[in-house]
């Protein structure tokens, strides 16, 4: 899930404190240090406020998930009813008004209910965007221009945590988004069905009912299954992403036999330093990062005190 990538990003930035605090333990006087250790530790809290505010965030939408299920259930059991009216007239039996009204309230609530799950997933779908611009801002990244173009780690390099915790943030937010857009076709589905209902066609309200359900089960699974982020099936699908079948079986051919080339070495020669070594260099990617962001936001200042104070050429009158 996102907070679990997120909680590799803040691992590394403890890392990252730990190593300015010895800086500053062996430098007591280094200002940098002091800077830089007061900076990952503001970056931590806001990280970890990021990560508890999505926790809840996937709460509420698997709360609404179990909503749309009892939503779905329904709809589905009103479409049914409404074919086994349509049979009864079909072998002659006259329509019962007060069945039909009884339908139409009870098709009516059901719409309410679904548009009011629709205006909460839009809802967490604009909450889950803001967390996902904070945490791009608080990892020091430059936000995306173009939406879906994430950048891809290249084959055979492991994606950084915090490009991890971007993209499962941005897939959080993404499966919101297309379960409120679900929720909105469903809605569609149901005013057809409602018009239908009054008019007393009772088959074609039954197939728009039908739709309906389809729509909020369609809904229920992006909120149950999507929230890590888009499946690999998914991923595969869109353009210009993923890798072709040729290159994994490449890929995986190569790995088996620098498998097969470690093997001989045995247990013996897995040194404990080498993932201490591997710890510190992904911990020093993520101080780099933090610099240069604060870098990067020192000019801009820089450029807004320059245009606050710049002072107009004065005319002389000669």
């Amino acid at each position: 899930e996102s907070g679990a990538d997120l909680g590799e990003s803040i691992e590394r930035l403890k890392s990252a404190a730990r190593m300015f605090r010895g800086a500053l333990d062996l430098s007591p006087g280094s200002a940098d240090a002091a800077r830089n250790l007061e900076l990952t530790r503001k970056q931590i809290a806001t990280l970890e406020e990021i990560k508890a505010q999505q926790q809840e965030l996937q709460k509420q939408a698997q709360e609404l998930a179990k909503d749309l299920k009892q939503q779905q259930q329904e709809q589905q059991q009103q479409s049914e009813a409404s074919q086994q009216r349509k049979e009864q007239q079909d072998k002659g039996t006259p329509p019962d008004a007060q069945q039909n009204q009884r339908a139409q309230s009870q098709q009516q609530s059901l719409s309410e209910r679904t548009e009011q799950a629709r205006e909460k997933a839009q809802s967490l779908s604009e909450q889950a965007k803001e967390l996902s611009q904070r945490a791009q801002e608080a990892l020091g990244a430059k936000p995306q221009e173009n939406q879906g173009q994430e950048p891809q780690p290249s084959p055979g390099e492991e994606e950084e945590p915090s490009g991890k915790a971007e993209s499962a943030a941005q897939g959080q937010a993404q499966s919101l988004e297309e379960a409120a857009k679900a929720l909105e076709e469903a809605r569609q589905d149901q005013e057809r069905a409602e018009k239908r209902l009054e008019s007393g066609e009772q088959e074609l309200a039954s197939k728009r009912q039908e739709d309906a359900a389809k729509n909020i089960e369609r809904a229920m699974n992006q909120l149950e299954s999507k929230q890590s982020g888009p499946s690999k099936p998914d991923e595969e699908q869109q353009e210009g992403k993923g890798e072709s079948q040729e290159q994994k079986e490449s890929q995986e051919s190569s790995s088996q036999e620098q498998e097969g080339q470690q093997e001989p070495q045995g247990e013996d020669e897995m040194q404990p330093g080498k993932a201490g070594d591997a710890s510190q260099q992904e911990a020093q990617k993520m101080v780099d990062r933090i610099l240069d962001k604060e870098k990067r936001d020192r000019e801009i200042r820089d450029q807004r005190q320059r245009k606050l104070f710049r002072v107009a050429p004065v005319e002389k009158d000669w």
